[in-house]
């Protein structure tokens, strides 16, 4: 992979500063410094430093059946944070397959471009009303990164890690292979561990102490707890953290 800064340098050369420049001596050419061709580069496709930090976004088995995005391909995100600085409607779609948020900006003159936002720049970001927090925020080991759904914040925050694998199945109806459905994963993150409680088994087993009442809470709201919505996984939460915090 290569630099988006480089990549936007060699455009600006082909497009603005080669026309500029055709018929000048070499020497005029080697004269101009870096700072006016960043400056034309700016003026010209018109970004943002701190929106434009990553690379040249590369898709993997583009002629696979599906595709490895969330929710759908592309999605007109609500809100994009970066080191604090939001930016509202901005076209973004995120890759679950790579873990990349990408974002496309398109130019007055209809020329596009696909960037992977650099993740150490970014904080959180709304993609289709779900709200994506990036763990490397929260966490100070190195091995908690990713983007995660922030379902829950309280005592303890719940998250879910959505993925999507390629199939390399090969067949007449995917001569190319396929992308898996989506699948997620349950964590609780607390103390700057991630804890797996995809199961039911899993959570009763992190609130060990309060398992019977937790039980009893699921049993009498008939919470079926891997296909549960966020509204009822923020309920079973508010209710696990209030009895945890009574029994403590």
């Amino acid at each position: 992979m290569f630099s988006l800064r480089g990549y936007l340098f060699s455009l600006c050369l082909c497009f603005t500063i080669g026309p500029l420049l055709y018929g000048q001596s070499e020497s005029h050419i080697v004269s101009l410094k870096k700072q006016t061709i960043a400056s034309i580069t700016e003026d010209k496709f018109g970004f943002d430093d701190l929106l434009i930090n990553g690379v040249k976004y590369r898709a993997e088995n583009i002629r696979a059946n599906g595709n490895p995005f969330f929710e759908w391909e592309r999605t007109l995100g609500e809100e994009l944070f970066i080191k604090g600085q939001s930016y509202k409607n901005v076209n973004l779609f995120y890759d679950i397959n790579l873990d990349q948020l990408i974002l496309k900006k398109v130019q007055k003159n209809y020329f596009e471009l696909e960037i992977v936002l650099n993740t150490s720049f970014i904080d959180s970001f709304y993609l289709a009303n779900h709200l994506f927090v990036n763990l490397q925020c929260f966490s100070k080991k190195s091995e908690n990164t990713g983007y995660y759904e922030k379902i829950y914040a309280g005592k303890n925050m719940l998250l879910k890690k959505y993925k999507k694998r390629f199939v390399d199945s090969f067949d007449n109806r995917n001569p190319f292979g396929k992308f898996s459905p989506t699948h997620f994963t349950l964590f609780i993150y607390t103390q700057d561990i991630l804890v797996k409680v995809n199961s039911k088994k899993e959570l009763l087993k992190f609130y060990s102490e309060n398992k019977k009442q937790i039980r009893r809470f699921i049993r009498k709201n008939r919470t079926k707890y891997k296909k549960s919505s966020n509204p009822e996984l923020i309920k079973l939460m508010n209710f696990c953290d209030e009895i945890s915090t009574k029994t403590n």
